[in-house]
This record gives structure tokens, C-alpha cells and sequence, in this order.
């Protein structure tokens, strides 16, 4: 070993590897240290020379490294050698730095030597904090967007709402007349009053629910996956498209895959994206010259394979013309003369955040169908 370190061109050699490396004997002192190991540690290769190799380790390890060499040269049970792994040294400032140990073993029993290759994981730790940090604004910007995304059909909406949401009010407003009148009369009424009074509780829930359901739908979260029955959240987006489409004389049409598996997502955000598609559907019906035949959106859903499954809205609009195509999921692109042209663009940022994809085919009878692919509980597994 002398002769090595003595070994001009053994040195050179050393010093010119990026990593640091050191060697120790069995007792865990330093025999040779390169440059990078100065660099990295800020100690000189002199004071390192000599020294426990605990001199650069920080607690736990500096208490636990004697006891580790003693056992592996009596036992033979490695723990790092020849393994590799992210530890922790101690610079000799006192700072604490990440770093990938590599440790092999060369001699015989009588002379054996521990070498160790260390990398420098500070850039690389820090990269990945940046890159942590990016993907969660990110993650919060999508989360806005789809909320902002959300309200924004909802007003759109708000016409049909409204009138979804009067007519249990005018129902119960009427029982309540009823009841009154009932109670005003000479003789017993008394059936017929409880009678009134159940359909006023009972319209009076349904005008709570329909409040519920859109508030729900539209407050703003953070992403929120489980797995997902796709079949019950498209049949609840329905129930609130039904006001769009009654709005236009458009009838809505479900065919649904009883054999649907689930799929991971947040449902508020896959519903909010089927939503859209069916209310662009809606929208598309209503620039087509009427057909009594064709005056309907279809929505379906299927198996694709085994891990995927599929949303379709089709319509018997327009279609889709080829000088609009390229550019219709960009965002800010709209042919809507009060559209803001970002419904589409969420919509395929939200699919893919799941690990899906949003697209579109023109239909041969004319129309299009957009559509969504999600991967299914198994494939996130």
C-alpha cells in the first residue's frame, strides 16, 4: 500500500477522478484521500491522512462505524459493501451533506483495506427539491384552472339552472296554497292537507339536493383521487345536463357499460370534463339545421382492453372542419363568439394529469364525437 501512495502516477490517477475516494485499513483510518475528497469535505488530504474515517461522519454513523468494520472482519455480514447507498457526511464547516457511498474491499484478511467512492448529491437533491416544487405548482395551477373552469359553465348554465331549480319552488309553492286552502274549508281535510304537506317536504329535498349537488360541484379543492365508477358519475352528469339540454330541445341519450371497471381520479374533475364535452355537444346541436331523426347527443361508455376504459359524447352538429382541428385543444382558441377558449384545453390538461387522453373523430353521418380514455384501478395499481 506504501508503495502505491508513493506511486506518483497512482496519485495523478486519483486526483483526477470526479468522485472522491479514499482508502482505509481495519481500523478505519485514512491511508489515501484524492482531491475531490478535499473539495467535497473540506478537509486537506494531510489532515485527513492518519485520521478515524468517522472524522467526516456525522451522528449515528460516527458512533456506530468502528463497531460495523469489527463485525463485518469477524462475521463477513456486509451492509453497504459492495451495495452502494445515500448516506450522510459531515463537512468540516459542520454542514451536513448528501452523498452516495460506495465501499469495496481489496487484501487479504491479515491486510485487508476498505476503498470508498463518494458522489456529491447536493446538486442532484436540489434539482429534485426544484422539480418537487415546479410539479406542485403545477399541480395547484391545473387544480385553479378546472375550478375557474367549473364556474365558468356553471354561469353559462345559469338560465337552465334556474329554471330547474323553480320548479320545485312553484311546486311547493303551490301545495302550501293548497294546504291553506284545505285548511280553510268547513269539513275534514285532514288526508288531503298531510297529503300536500309530504309533496311540499318532498319538493322542498329535491330543491336542496339540486343546490347541493352544484355547490359541490363547483367549490374549489385540491385534487382528490379514488377509485371511481365512471357509469355513476356520467349518469349524475347528466341529471345536471338534462337543464342545458331541455334549454335547446336536445334529448341526451346513455349507453353504458354495465362491465365497466373503476378507474382512479378525482370524480368532481373527470365530471367536470364530461360536463363540458356535453354541453359543447349541446352547443354544436344548436348550429345544425334541426333534425328530428338526428336531435340528439349520445353518450357512451366502454371497456378499451383490459386497463382501459372510454367516454364518448357524440353529436349531429357541424362537425369539426379541418381548418379548426389543429388548434382545437389550444388554449385560448375558440369558435364561440363569447367563448374564452380554454374549456377543451383543461379538460385535456385534467385527462392527462390522470394518465388519459382527450381527443375527437368526425362522424361519416356527419357531427363529431369527442372523447376521453382513463386508465383503469388495476393499471394505477
Amino acid at each position: 500500500m506504501e508503495n502505491l501512495v508513493n506511486d506518483g502516477r497512482f496519485t495523478a490517477l486519483l486526483d483526477a477522478a470526479v468522485d472522491g475516494i479514499f482508502v482505509i485499513d481495519s481500523r478505519g483510518i485514512v491511508q489515501v484521500a484524492n482531491k475531490a475528497v478535499e473539495q467535497l469535505l473540506g478537509y486537506s488530504q494531510d489532515e485527513l491522512i492518519g485520521q478515524n474515517i468517522k472524522l467526516v461522519m456525522p451522528s449515528p454513523y460516527r458512533e456506530n462505524h468502528d463497531a460495523y468494520i469489527s463485525e463485518y472482519l469477524h462475521t463477513g455480514k456486509k451492509k453497504i459493501i459492495g451495495i452502494g447507498r445515500e448516506v450522510q457526511a459531515q463537512h468540516k464547516n459542520g454542514d451536513i451533506i448528501d452523498i452516495f457511498l460506495s465501499v469495496g474491499t481489496f487484501g487479504s484478511a491479515e491486510t485487508i483495506r476498505f476503498v470508498g467512492i463518494v458522489r456529491d448529491l447536493r446538486d442532484l437533491k436540489r434539482r429534485e427539491a426544484e422539480l418537487a416544487t415546479a410539479q406542485h405548482e403545477i399541480h395547484n395551477l391545473v387544480n385553479r384552472l378546472a375550478h375557474a373552469s367549473r364556474v365558468g359553465v356553471m354561469g353559462e348554465m345559469a338560465a337552465s339552472i334556474a329554471h330547474e331549480v323553480n320548479q320545485p319552488l312553484t311546486a311547493i309553492s303551490n301545495y302550501a296554497q293548497a294546504g291553506t286552502r284545505l285548511l280553510n274549508a268547513d269539513s275534514d281535510q285532514t288526508e288531503e292537507v298531510l297529503s300536500a304537506l309530504s309533496k311540499i317536504s318532498n319538493q322542498a329535498i329535491r330543491a336542496g339536493e339540486i343546490i347541493r349537488g352544484l355547490r359541490s360541484w363547483v367549490r374549489d379543492q385540491d385534487d382528490d383521487r379514488e377509485p371511481c365508477n365512471c357509469n355513476a358519475l356520467i349518469t349524475e352528469v347528466v341529471e345536471i345536463a338534462k337543464m342545458e339540454a331541455q334549454n335547446h330541445d336536445v334529448l341526451l341519450q346513455l349507453s353504458l357499460d354495465p362491465e365497466l371497471p373503476a378507474v382512479i381520479g378525482d370524480p368532481v374533475q373527470i365530471q367536470q370534463v364530461a360536463l363540458n364535452l356535453i354541453k359543447n355537444a349541446i352547443d354544436a346541436m344548436s348550429e345544425g339545421e334541426r333534425s328530428s331523426k338526428n336531435w340528439s347527443v349520445f353518450i357512451s361508455t366502454e371497456r378499451q382492453g383490459k386497463e382501459r376504459i372510454k367516454v364518448t359524447i357524440s353529436d349531429h352538429g357541424p362537425g369539426v372542419g379541418d381548418d379548426v382541428a389543429d388548434k382545437l385543444f389550444q388554449p385560448f382558441f375558440t369558435t364561440k363568439k363569447a367563448g374564452m377558449g380554454m374549456g377543451l384545453s383543461i379538460c385535456r390538461t385534467i385527462i392527462r394529469s390522470h394518465g388519459g387522453e382527450l381527443d375527437f373523430t368526425n362522424n361519416a353521418e356527419g357531427g363529431a364525437s369527442f372523447y376521453f380514455i382513463l386508465p383503469t384501478a388495476v393499471e394505477q395499481l
